[in-house]
This record gives structure tokens, C-alpha cells and sequence, in this order.
């Protein structure tokens, strides 16, 4: 179709450098006529009459020509010698992002191409109108919409008038972007495989009809020592032995290349060093595009399997344990055939009557107690009908010597074909197993007894923390029904992520380290707070290895509840002996033992040190017109405002009835005194409601500044409280300070 398509192009590009030709002689013989008007009126006639001719013949030809380009999916234009647009189909007014041929025709690549596109354009049109050399099928970028990437297959061809001269260029563009994306993806999809090729994890080889290595992978070169340049374009037989390359050439080679493959073909490889590898080989056979034939084939390196196999042989030749290969197949009748072959011990031929090596089928079933014989039966059927790889099974066998022996079979099965397998089963005598199992049973029924009946929490962990088995009352308390649920679980399932991470870093010292956890108090946030005393110790194994974590948890939930209610009544008891039961400042005995604390303070370091003593004024008269109720709302009221009115570090204390003291540290005589301007004037403001209404208060203050005149803290006491009396008698409502040669 391809082909066909430029055909139809090239004629189509005919047609119109004809429909040019004659454009252009119609125009000479038109001027011709024009000349010559002098001329008989026959001859002009005639001419007349052969212009109509010529232009009737030009319009037929013109209509045709865009009907057939008009519904050709291609591009198709023509250009004048100076690149500009003479006719244009549908396709390329589109390409170009026109609405009609007009805005199109008389136009060159540069109205409509950006200048690195248009430039190459029009060099190449250059070029076939000077060479007169055609352009064939070159990949150009549409150029059109940024935004979209499309590409175009150009064929640009000069077209020549009736002289042979080059009249101008015409042009067909295919869009061909589909194909570009899918050579692209094609590309990259053979890029993958290479790479897949490449790095595959398996040896793998491709060679030629004439079994020539073209192509070998990363693991084959490390799998063999060789290189690249050592192995491709030599026989695939080069690296192998002597035996394995005569085989190869002789049997494998021609079976894979008549049957089209070769499946688990063994041979034997000499790597650069020497050694020997033994390998199994599968190889396919295809066909690349252009027919020829190549064969891929993927090497596995078995030597390990083939030593391991050896040593088996040679253990099951002197241990405790039996061997059995099996060719197994379909009867017509549904049922199996089986052909068996045993491998025992010494000590097992003993006990079971059989040769070292033996065939003897019946003696061996024989010896299978008959309530195991439908079982075992059945499990190998099921196998065998159901495509498994392999089954394993317990049975009890009975001996000469009339001893019951517990057995273990664990059977692997290897398909021949539909209809066939070789078996290949291991029999050990679990016997002294079982018998370890059942009184492990005993003793782990006993200690379950045991753990289910303590109203402890008992658990234990592996060395990453997650637990094993708990009983009863830990499920309980983990809110799990079965205490199963909670094996391979951790404290993070359970409990917030901060508490959980300090039971894991104790357990990290326990297994890391060896140490032990004994009585800790651990408070339990679960569905609701408990406290727990909790210890946890490591458990070893028999080489003295630790291996878990072993712990228990005795609830002390209640007997911390009654310790938070005793420290609770404690703190009640020593705040009721330190504090004035109205106001809840500090009574009278706690603020002189605070204030012999500051005296003896002061006589160390002499820093300042003053004295405040205020007193309610006229209370009496309070208690008397609003009663007692009333008198003891204003005491609080008036702790309330000293304790906004003064420093933190200022101690204020009730000193009896209405009157309160205040030790201020740090404190000038004028500190003192401004401390007591500010108290006078916030209980000045404070609003009481009486049994007439609201009322106000006021208090009179005496200050006091340690001096070293004084000899005790009385002294200074008794200072104060003459300045509060002298505040009292000057009219109240004031501070009075106390100065050695003056009173304020």
C-alpha cells in the first residue's frame, strides 16, 4: 500500500507539472495573440478559439487534479521557484493550521515554520532544483504544534516545463509519527530484553545454525571465567569436556535443532581456571525477521546439587534412616503401578527384615501398621492425580522384633510425562521424637494448669520482644478472649508507643545484656490505669544461650490507690499545719519559722532584709454591722489582694485575728514602703458587699529594715508592729517606716 500510495503521489505530481506546462504556454500564446491583433480576423478567430480550447482543457484538468488530491490522505503541494505555495491539498492546508487554501497559496515554510525548521526546508529545495536530484523518504518534524510532536516522511521531486527547465518543486509528506512511536517502543522493549539478556541471574548463550556463540550474558562470563572475546564466534562445544562435546555434536545439537528445543540436558563445562561445573541445558530454537535461525540457550550450573546428592548418598549409606526411589505410572484400571527400590541403614535392615538394598515392596507395607495403610494411600494419590511437587506424612511401623517405631516420610515427586513420575521419599525414625513430644505435652499440659490458676499475669518472649504464650489472666487483662491470639504480638499492639517503648528497653538490657528485672512498679495504661509490680528475667537454652524472656506481674493496683489516698491525707494533714484554715496563707508558727530562716540569712550575709505588718482597720465595727460571715469574707478577700500585690518570693502569713506579716528578702526600707503604698492602695479598691451593700476597707501598715542595731528578730518584730501602732493613732489608712533618727 505504501508503494502504491507514492505511485498515485508520482502521477498526481505529473498531472500537475502538466496542468503547469500548460498554464504557462497558454499565457505565451495569449501575449502571442496580443502581438499580432494586426492580423487577418481569420487568424484572430482562430486563435480566439483555440485560447477557449486551451482554458476549457485547463479547467478540466484543474478540477481533476484536486478531486484526486482533495481525497488522498497524503500531502501533497506544489512550490514555485522561490518556495511559495502554487497548489496544496486539504492535508497540508491542515498541517500548516489553515482554514483554506487562500491562506496558504503564495506563502513559503517561513510563514508558517519557525526559523530553524523552515531553513533546512528550503535549503533542500535549493538543492534539487540545482542537482535536479530528487529527495526520497526523509524523516522531518512536523513543526507545526509545539505542544504535540509529529513526523513526517518527505519525497520532494523539481518539475520541469516542456524545455526542460526547473519551474519549481513538488512535494509529498506522509505522517508516519504512529510508526515512529512504535519504532521507538520497539527500540526500547529490545533495549529491556537486552538488559534482561544481560543481567539475568542464570547462565545464558545464543548461537547460530552452525553452532558459532554469538552472544553470551554477565552470568555466564562470571559462572565460567572466560570473557566475551573468548567465547563469541567459537562452538558451543569449545568449553566443554571431551566426553560433553563429542555427546553435544553427535546427539544434543541435532535434537535441538530438529525438534526446536532441548530440555535438562547434562553436560559438563571446563571453566578458564579449571574447574569443572556440572550443567544442565535447555535451549529454544526461533527465527529472527529476516529467517534465520538461532538458538537461546539458558544454563543452570547443578554442581552443587550433584556434590550434595553424593553426600546424601553417602549419609543415608551409614545413618539411622531409609531411602526410596519409585518409577510410578497409570494402570488402565485407574490405579497405580508402583516400582520401588530401598536404601537402608544397618540399623534399620535389622528391625525391618530388608537388604541393604532391596526391592521387596511387601515386606516393606507389611511392616506399616494397617490403620495407617488407607491414609498413606490416599495421600499419595492425591499427590500424584493433583500435580503436586511433593507430600509428607507420619505412620507407625511395627518391627520384627515386635516394636512400635514412629516414622516420618517426606516424599518429593518429579512428572515424566501424563501418565508417569519417579518418587523419591526420605523415612526417618521419629520414635525417640515422638516420645519427647508427648511427655513435653504432659509438662506443658501441667504448666498450663498451673499458669491458668494463678491470678498473676505470667508470659513469655522471644528475644525481639514478641510474646510466645501467656495465660489466662494476662489475656484477661489485654482484653483477648484466647490467649493464643497473642502469639507473635508485641507490647505495641497493646500499649501506648511511650510506655511500650520503656517495657522494650528494659527487655533489650534483659536479652542484650543478661540483667534482670526484679519488683519493678510499672504503671499499666490499658483500658484503664493499673499498676503492676513486675519482674522479668531471661531464660537460656541448653548450650546457656538466651533465648526469651520469662516474666510476671502481680497487680498492685489497689494497694497504690490506698498509698495515693495516704499521700493524699499527708499532704492534706501537713497543708491544714502549715496554712491558716480562712485565708490560706501561712499561719502564725510556719511564718516565724520562715522568718528566723531570713534572720539568720541576713546575719550571714547582710543583705536587705524588711519587715511589713498590716492590720484591718476599725474590723470590729466590720463584724459588728455586717456579722462574722461578712468580717470572714473580707480576711480572704484581703490575702486575695496581698498575694497579687506582691512579689512570688515574698512570704505572706495571717499573725492573728486581722492582722498579717510579710517577710520581703532582697528588700530596702524603701522597697518596703513602696510595697506597702501599693497594698494600701489595691484594698482601698477592693468592693465588698455588706448587708447594706457594697463597702470598702482600708488597713494601716507598719515597715521595719533589719539593722545591725537590732539584737533579735523580736527586736525587729517589735519595730514593726510600733510603726503599725503609730500608723493606727496618725489616722489609718497609711504606711509608717521605721528610721533610726526619724519615723515616716
Amino acid at each position: 500500500m505504501e508503494h502504491l500510495a507514492y505511485v498515485i503521489a508520482a502521477v498526481l505530481a505529473l498531472i500537475a507539472a502538466a496542468l503547469a506546462v500548460a498554464y504557462c504556454r497558454l499565457r505565451r500564446d495569449h501575449s502571442i495573440i496580443l502581438r499580432k491583433c494586426d492580423d487577418a480576423e481569420r487568424r484572430e478567430i482562430a486563435a480566439a478559439d483555440e485560447l477557449v480550447k486551451t482554458y476549457g482543457d485547463l479547467a478540466r484538468h484543474r478540477t481533476l487534479l484536486q478531486a484526486v488530491t482533495n481525497h488522498i490522505p497524503d500531502q501533497i503541494y506544489f512550490k514555485d521557484l522561490d518556495g511559495r505555495f502554487v497548489l496544496a491539498n486539504p492535508p497540508v492546508i491542515r498541517n500548516l493550521g489553515a482554514k483554506s487554501a487562500s491562506e496558504v497559496l503564495g506563502k513559503s515554510d517561513f510563514d508558517f515554520f519557525r526559523p530553524e525548521l523552515a531553513l533546512p526546508r528550503r535549503e533542500d529545495e535549493e538543492r534539487i532544483m540545482a542537482t535536479g536530484v530528487p529527495m526520497l523518504d526523509k524523516l522531518e518534524n512536523a513543526g507545526t504544534d509545539p505542544s504535540e510532536q509529529r513526523w513526517l516522511s518527505t519525497t520532494k521531486a523539481p518539475v520541469l516545463d516542456e524545455t526542460g527547465q526547473v519551474i519549481g518543486i513538488i512535494g509529498v509528506n506522509r505522517d508516519i509519527t504512529e510508526r515512529v512511536r512504535a519504532d521507538e517502543i520497539l527500540r526500547r522493549d529490545r533495549a529491556r530484553l537486552r538488559n534482561i539478556y544481560d543481567h539475568s541471574p542464570v547462565m545464558m548463550v545464543t548461537f547460530d545454525e552452525q553452532n558459532i556463540c554469538r552472544h553470551v550474558n554477565n552470568c555466564f562470563l562470571e559462572q565460567t571465567g572466560y570473557a566475551a572475546e573468548d567465547v563469541i564466534g567459537q562452538p558451543i562445544w569449545f568449553l566443554m569436556t571431551s566426553e560433553s562435546a563429542e555427546r553435544a555434536q553427535n546427539e544434543l545439537l541435532p535434537r535441538c535443532w530438529q525438534d526446536g528445543k532441548l530440555r535438562d540436558a547434562s553436560s559438563q563445562f571446563i571453566r578458564k581456571d579449571g574447574l569443572r561445573l556440572d550443567v544442565l541445558i535447555d535451549c529454544s530454537v526461533t527465527s529472527d525477521d529476516e529467517g534465520r535461525r538461532h538458538s537461546l540457550a539458558v544454563v543452570r550450573d547443578v554442581t552443587e546439587m550433584n556434590r550434595a546428592k553424593t553426600m546424601l548418598e553417602n549419609v543415608v549409606s551409614r545413618a539411622n534412616c531409609i531411602l526410596w526411589r519409585a518409577e510410578v505410572s497409570n494402570k488402565p484400571d485407574g490405579t497405580f503401578d508402583w516400582r520401588m527400590r530401598f536404601f537402608t541403614s544397618d540399623a534399620n535392615r535389622r528391625w525391618l527384615g530388608l537388604d541393604a538394598v532391596s526391592e521387596n515392596v511387601d515386606v516393606w507395607h507389611a511392616h506399616v501398621l494397617p490403620e495407617y495403610h488407607e491414609m498413606c494411600d490416599r495421600n499419595s494419590r492425591t499427590a500424584l492425580r493433583s500435580g503436586l511437587e511433593g507430600y509428607s506424612q507420619e505412620f507407625q511401623m511395627r518391627g520384627t522384633d515386635n516394636t512400635l517405631h514412629w516414622m516420618f516420610e517426606s516424599v518429593a515427586i518429579n512428572a515424566v510425562d501424563n501418565n508417569s513420575w519417579v518418587l523419591v521419599g526420605v523415612v526417618l525414625d521419629i520414635t525417640a521424637r515422638k516420645r519427647t513430644e508427648q511427655e513435653l505435652a504432659h509438662e506443658r499440659d501441667l504448666m498450663q494448669v498451673l499458669m491458668d490458676n494463678v491470678p498473676d499475669c505470667i508470659f513469655f518472649k522471644d528475644v525481639l520482644s514478641r510474646f510466645i504464650r501467656v495465660n489466662r489472666h494476662e489475656a484477661r487483662i489485654l482484653g483477648l478472649d484466647d490467649p493464643t491470639d497473642i502469639v507473635g504480638k508485641t507490647d505495641f499492639d497493646f500499649y501506648p508507643a511511650e510506655r511500650a517503648r520503656e517495657f522494650y528497653a528494659d527487655e533489650r538490657q534483659i536479652v542484650e545484656k543478661g540483667l534482670r528485672v526484679v519488683g519493678k512498679v510499672e504503671r499499666q495504661s490499658t483500658s484503664e490505669d493499673r499498676w503492676t509490680l513486675t519482674t522479668k528475667v531471661p531464660f537460656f537454652d541448653r548450650e546457656g544461650r538466651i533465648i526469651g524472656i520469662v516474666g510476671t506481674s502481680k497487680d498492685i493496683t489497689e494497694m497504690k490507690r490506698m498509698e495515693q489516698q495516704l499521700a493524699q491525707a499527708n499532704e492534706q494533714l501537713n497543708r491544714l499545719a502549715r496554712e491558716d484554715a480562712l485565708t490560706g496563707l501561712l499561719n502564725r508558727r510556719v511564718l516565724l519559722q520562715i522568718a528566723e530562716t531570713e534572720w539568720a540569712r541576713w546575719l550571714r550575709y547582710q543583705t536587705a532584709f524588711s519587715f511589713m505588718i498590716l492590720d484591718v482597720d476599725d474590723f470590729k465595727l466590720v463584724n459588728d454591722r455586717h456579722g462574722h460571715l461578712v468580717g470572714d469574707r473580707v480576711l480572704r478577700a484581703l490575702a486575695n489582694s496581698l498575694r497579687q500585690s506582691l512579689r512570688a518570693v515574698d512570704t505572706i502569713g495571717r499573725y492573728g485575728g486581722e492582722e498579717f506579716v510579710v517577710i520581703m528578702p532582697e528588700t530596702s526600707l524603701d522597697g518596703g514602703v513602696a510595697a506597702g503604698q501599693k497594698v494600701l492602695q489595691n484594698v482601698k479598691a477592693l468592693a465588698l458587699d455588706g448587708v447594706d451593700g457594697p463597702f470598702h476597707i482600708s488597713v494601716s501598715i507598719g515597715v521595719a529594715e533589719a539593722t545591725k542595731a537590732d539584737g533579735s528578730l523580736d527586736i525587729l518584730l517589735q519595730r514593726a508592729d510600733e510603726m503599725l501602732l503609730l500608723a493606727k493613732r496618725s489616722g489609718k489608712s497609711r504606711v509608717v517606716a521605721y528610721h533610726p533618727t526619724e519615723h515616716v
